[in-house]
């Protein structure tokens, strides 16, 4: 029933081919229960507002640096949505209220070559950050998907 609303909303909105569709759609049953599912996708029938509110709840979580750029790359890989809501609530255990940026990083403008980058502004001595970013950062690798690991990484800078 939910690959059947699922494959309903992302066909509706025409944003994938079909592989992509199929990977998406695998991607997202596999890592939603059907209440964040329902919580997600609201309305089957509207998938381009289901898309525009999921990009505007990452907002809320990340400043978006090139917003355009995440928002048709995001577009493309769909997927990377639930993984980097993961990222942030994972993020927030470890980091608390430290603010994330989210970059898009392609060497050749295409978005086959691009990644994206999460890092997160630490306010506290780098020392002991250091020390809080390796438990952070197998915990964010163990849950995310495998495609996201091939187009995501997850840093920290100071804050000042």
């Amino acid at each position: 029933m939910a690959t059947d609303q699922l494959n309903h909303v992302v066909e509706s909105a025409m944003l994938l081919s079909p592989e992509e569709l199929e990977i998406a759609s695998q991607h997202i049953l596999d890592m939603l229960d059907k209440k964040k599912w329902d919580a997600l996708f609201k309305d089957p029938r509207s998938p381009k507002l289901a898309f525009e509110q999921s990009i505007q709840q990452l907002k809320t979580q990340y400043t978006f640096i090139q917003a355009d750029e995440l928002v048709t790359f995001l577009r493309r890989y769909p997927f990377l949505i639930v993984d980097l809501h993961r990222i942030y609530e994972i993020k927030s255990k470890h980091f608390d209220k430290s603010p994330m940026d989210l970059y898009y990083i392609s060497e050749t403008g295409s978005l086959e070559s691009a990644t994206l980058a999460a890092y997160i502004k630490i306010n506290i001595p780098r020392e002991r950050a250091k020390d809080i970013l390796s438990y952070f950062d197998e915990e964010w690798w163990n849950n995310i998907s495998e495609e996201a690991k091939t187009v995501l990484v997850v840093d920290m800078v100071s804050n000042v």
